[in-house]
């Protein structure tokens, strides 16, 4: 019986483009949303929600470097069935080829230019589904996890440390 599934939660994909291209792209993206879907033009870039319920995140940008960049964040179970998102993807039975099927089809309104294989892998967040037979299995994983090293700039404790102005080190937590 396996207690563990280790898989893929979101992976982040980048492509670069041209000022034309953007501006095109840009001219596609706001004539197809007027009244269908919402995007937010904002200070860093343009987040369009078309897809975003299906799991597919679209970002127009400009990078540090001012280069154009159109950035895409997949989450390969949502894509895969909307409704259910509390399980995780799972790679010994679902497909990723039918992930990049249904993202190219979703992607398919900006042109022939935009399919996940032009794109670059840029990130890759992982998870891990611990099935549990009780409850108290499950209090005894949060109880562990708790001990455990915290990530750098761990929300539930970094308001803690701007009050208190101490520095935060990504090894221990806490300097």
């Amino acid at each position: 019986m396996k207690h563990f599934i280790y898989s893929v939660h979101t992976f982040e994909c980048e492509l670069r483009l041209t000022e034309t291209d953007y501006n095109i792209l840009v001219n596609i993206i706001y004539s197809t949303a007027k009244g269908n879907y919402p995007i937010n033009p904002g200070f860093n870039g343009i987040w369009v929600y078309r897809y975003a319920r299906q799991g597919l995140q679209i970002q127009l940008y400009k990078n540090r470097f001012n280069h154009y960049c159109i950035r895409i964040t997949v989450n390969p179970k949502t894509v895969l069935c909307s409704k259910n998102t509390c399980n995780i993807f799972d790679p010994q039975t679902d497909s990723l080829d039918i992930v990049f099927k249904r993202v190219n089809e979703m992607l398919a309104f900006m042109g022939k230019l935009y399919r996940i294989e032009n794109f670059e892998l840029k990130r890759i967040d992982l998870c891990m589904d611990a099935k549990c037979q009780d409850d108290t299995t499950v209090e005894e994983y949060i109880r562990l996890s708790k001990k455990g090293l915290l990530p750098y700039g761990y929300r539930d404790r970094l308001p803690l440390f701007i009050r208190t102005k101490k520095k935060i080190n990504p090894m221990i937590g806490a300097a």
